[in-house]
């Protein structure tokens, strides 16, 4: 009886460490496949006192505007495509339905599908303003979020967060 029952805790021990050796392996080879162990390389762009041109590996274009920064991933994540600006730059974005492209500031977000717009968002400045020439962006902050389309204008109050909507003629 005695060696009946240590065969049978032998036995459900080499369960217990089978089946975790399986839950670690497929965990591993989810990180593998799905890529999240590469690392990714973030690239600063800083435009002193002259306008810079770059290009994105995605093929979106970004007009930096002088004493502005931009930094951005060297390449794309496969669902979301994210820079952060501090400053002014016109963007001429991509389109990609699969992978919406993202433009974060210290005071807002403005996601787009495939458009060109530009974003004011100076450090010292006491509002935000984005501009749509083409497409259409979301602009959205803690207190709520507005949708431009063409020649529309978002200014964003820096002191209540608030997105006010015009338009770019009045």
């Amino acid at each position: 009886c005695y060696a009946e029952t240590t065969q049978k805790g032998s036995r459900l021990k080499w369960s217990i460490a089978a089946a975790f050796a399986l839950i670690i392996g497929i965990a591993a080879s989810q990180l593998f496949f799905n890529g999240e162990s590469e690392s990714i390389t973030m690239l600063t762009v800083q435009s002193g006192n002259e306008v810079k041109e770059i290009h994105l590996n995605d093929g979106s274009v970004v007009s930096l505007n002088v004493n502005s920064t931009l930094n951005y991933p060297s390449s794309f994540a496969k669902n979301e495509r994210t820079v952060e600006l501090s400053g002014e730059a016109f963007f001429d974005i991509s389109k990609d339905i699969t992978a919406p492209f993202i433009v974060r500031t210290k005071y807002e977000d403005v996601q787009v599908l495939g458009t060109s717009f530009n974003v004011m968002a100076y450090a010292n400045a006491k509002s935000s303003e984005i501009v749509v020439a083409t497409g259409k962006v979301k602009v959205e902050t803690e207190k709520g979020s507005q949708v431009l389309l063409p020649t529309e204008v978002a200014n964003v109050n820096r002191t209540t967060g608030i997105v006010e909507k015009s338009n770019k003629h009045e």
